[in-house]
């Protein structure tokens, strides 16, 4: 990212002095920058470049390689699925924020991203997912739609080249949505024995790190965990977490979210779930989201989805 803003005239020595960071601690690999911090770079690279697709021009600017050892192991995976799979079970290797979950169901295949960063790093990082699929399997791969959590910017035609999808802001997960199929495609590069090698390299690199899974998954698990018997406030979410509300708010706040946020992410994740699924009815699924009333729900559906839970079933 550094390196591609310096290219936009950005004076990346001064940028990183200002938030206590250097060149040289850029190149200690065993040196951790905190996320704040990092973020921070993000935010300030991305203004003082006054480019309003900076997160996209450094994907495509970033070559194999650029993201170090996780970056070979995509390179060397076998297929599709097992280069994803490497960013979920290895993204610690490089930073703590590069937290996924991977799920596939009814043909779909989801790369929900779990931390929420910085709109220009969120987008650069499924930019970066969708040109290094492309780049390795050799295939013209779309995937079926793109979500981000945070405000469309005013233009959003450079989004819509780059990803060849529907592109949707302000949704409750950053997500990459794409087909099940495509998780068996071979890559191009694969090398079965260099990938064990990769594989213990960064497993015994992991195990030199401390623990310190998400916060904010922690608080989205104690939210979940919650609703199932009771309204998710913060002293509940808090005392889930054996810890006090002000601290929760807190580590919530170092991560650019709160818990309001979160709770509000949750539900919807929950709800557009089981809509989808059309297993329970929609006033079974408002009774578990712990609305008192169905009409309640429906407003907030409407919101997240600019449709009814009942129209959205009925697209599905």
């Amino acid at each position: 990212m550094i390196s591609f803003a310096q290219t936009r005239g950005v004076h990346v020595e001064k940028l990183l002095g200002e938030i206590g960071l250097s060149r040289s601690m850029l190149d200690e690999y065993d040196h951790r920058i905190s996320e704040s911090v990092r973020c921070r770079a993000w935010v300030d690279a991305a203004e003082q470049s006054q480019d309003p697709v900076f997160g996209l021009h450094v994907a495509a600017h970033a070559p194999v390689g650029a993201y170090d050892v996780l970056d070979y192991a995509l390179y060397f995976s076998e297929t599709l699925q097992e280069a994803l799979d490497h960013i979920t079970r290895f993204h610690r290797v490089l930073c703590d924020a590069w937290a996924f979950t991977f799920e596939v169901h009814g043909g779909s295949a989801r790369v929900r991203r779990v931390e929420r960063t910085p709109p220009c790093e969120a987008e650069s990082n499924f930019a970066l997912l969708t040109l290094r699929a492309r780049e390795l399997t050799g295939v013209a791969l779309t995937a079926r739609e793109v979500r981000f959590s945070h405000a469309a910017p005013s233009d959003t035609r450079r989004h819509e080249e780059l990803f060849r999808c529907p592109v949707l802001f302000e949704r409750a997960t950053t997500e990459l949505i794409f087909s099940a199929t495509d998780l068996t495609l071979p890559l191009r590069t694969a090398n079965a024995g260099v990938n064990r090698i990769l594989d213990r390299y960064m497993t015994q690199a992991l195990e030199r790190l401390p623990n310190n899974e998400s916060f904010v998954e922690r608080v989205r698990v104690a939210v979940a965990r919650t609703l199932r018997s009771a309204a998710p406030t913060l002293e509940r979410t808090a005392r889930e977490l054996h810890a006090s509300p002000r601290t929760v708010q807190r580590k919530l706040g170092e991560h650019g979210t709160s818990h309001t946020e979160v709770v509000d992410s949750v539900r919807r994740e929950i709800a557009e779930r089981l809509v989808a699924e059309k297993r329970m009815s929609i006033t079974e699924i408002a009774f578990l989201l712990g609305f008192s009333d169905l009409s309640g729900f429906r407003r907030m559906y409407k919101r997240w989805t600019g449709m009814s839970p009942a129209r959205a079933r009925s697209s599905k």
